[in-house]
């Protein structure tokens, strides 16, 4: 399966699976529900990327 970005593989879900395992402050940020926006939101992930190649957003380009 493939999420809009990325591949979605088995060692890229084993590695995140890890990460969780071993971070327990980032379990609790997700029990809390701090990242679900970040995960659900495909706007804010496109908006992320635009920025990191270094081009505007939708949002910024309709203010200019």
């Amino acid at each position: 399966m493939n999420s809009f970005i990325v591949a979605q593989d088995i060692n890229a879900i084993r590695k995140g699976l890890r990460v969780l395992i071993e971070n327990p402050r980032l379990r609790e940020k997700l029990a809390r529900g701090e990242y679900l926006r970040e995960l659900l939101d495909e706007d804010l992930k496109i908006d992320t990327l635009l920025r990191l190649i270094g081009k505007a957003t939708p949002a910024e380009s309709a203010v200019r």
